[in-house]
């Protein structure tokens, strides 16, 4: 039985041709190292600040490759001012959240309603109730798959002097993001779920005011620039960057980014609704519930089934991949899917 992938929530399948080019590129690590990490580092990684800028609607100036979404919150985390008040989303991701925990910070927690919606309207009371000084909020949510309206919630933020910091993990390569446009502050991802891009690669966009506000508490040997001939640690986003970065893992990003432009972007947005449209309008089972509204207004590819440990264990036999999250069943629809492999998965559903 051939298997069908729907777990690009946890892990996006990398294309091997992607990793075969990275491979190609390291092997010349064992020809001439020194020589060609420095031309490559020299010319590539600029190339790859330009494919971000570009594809996320953001300056090159406002980019930063990290390894990871982890490294990029709590980098940012270390420079805002100690007793802020700090709102946050009380189910969302834990790499998100525990940072919050380990700084001197005033956090205040809001709720869904219906174990699903986020509400704008909530988010600004608990913003003049609080006085909070930053939103620190997930795009779309890992368990549930809501996609908050970042339209609106930019607008709230700004009209009360709140700034916003978003995790895009869930939704950078899959969901259309303007950054400049969009009025978020800081948003920050790893490469390895819906860009496909494998593990070791993140990236962090901050405007320069928020920079210039709050500078970076870290900096690193890309920190320095070359003024008038002389090394010179001058604040830029580029204290983000650490000295080491990950030449196989931003290799294959440069090959995705290079191939998912932004109206690449914008179309796979569009399948990835209609693959979830097609299974939330198709899945009749009783005994199984999806959590949120059919309606795709607030909501990415990912779908929770209110289902336990059995039947993540049912589908698992039959060879569809799924996550057992949070006590139920999480399925994800990606660009590489096909709609026969959803009509199988509805069919197996039912069967349970």
């Amino acid at each position: 039985m051939t298997q069908i992938y729907l777990n690009t929530a946890a892990t996006g399948k990398v294309d091997p041709e992607h990793i075969k080019q990275a491979n190609k590129k390291y092997k010349s690590l064992s020809e001439s190292p020194s020589q060609f990490a420095e031309a490559w580092f020299e010319s590539e990684v600029p190339k790859i600040k330009e494919l971000v800028a570009d594809r996320f609607g953001a300056q090159t100036k406002e980019v930063a490759l990290v390894p990871n979404f982890s490294f990029g919150i709590n980098a940012v985390l270390n420079a805002l001012p100690e007793n802020s008040n700090v709102l946050c989303y009380k189910k969302d991701y834990p790499s998100l959240i525990d940072p919050l925990h380990y700084k001197n910070f005033n956090i205040i927690e809001f709720s869904d309603r219906g174990g699903f919606t986020i509400y704008p309207e909530t988010i600004e009371r608990f913003i003049r109730k609080h006085y909070i000084d930053f939103l620190v909020i997930s795009h779309v949510q890992w368990l549930t798959g809501f996609k908050t309206n970042l339209s609106l919630v930019s607008e709230i933020c700004k009209r009360n002097n709140v700034r916003l910091i978003v995790d895009a993990t869930q939704s950078a390569g899959a969901v259309a993001i303007d950054f400049d446009q969009s009025g978020i502050d800081v948003m920050i991802f790893s490469n390895y779920k819906w860009l496909n891009a494998g593990f070791g690669t993140g990236c962090l966009l901050m405007k320069g005011d928020f920079l210039h506000e709050f500078p970076p508490k870290i900096s690193g040997m890309h920190s320095y620039e070359m003024i008038d001939g002389e090394m010179v640690l001058e604040p830029s986003i580029k204290f983000y960057e650490p000295g080491h970065q990950n030449l196989f893992g931003l290799e294959i990003l440069k090959q995705v980014l290079e191939s998912r432009t932004k109206k690449e972007i914008q179309k796979i947005e569009k399948k990835n609704q209609k693959l979830t449209k097609f299974f939330l309008e198709n899945f009749k089972q009783r005994n199984i519930k999806a959590l949120g509204a059919k309606d795709l207004n607030s909501r990415s590819s990912i779908v929770y089934l209110k289902g336990g440990e059995d039947l993540h264990q049912y589908l698992s036999k039959h060879q569809v991949i799924s996550s057992f999250r949070g006590g139920h069943v999480r399925l994800s629809f990606h660009f590489d899917n096909k709609k026969k492999e959803v009509e199988k998965a509805i069919e197996l559903l039912s069967k349970f």
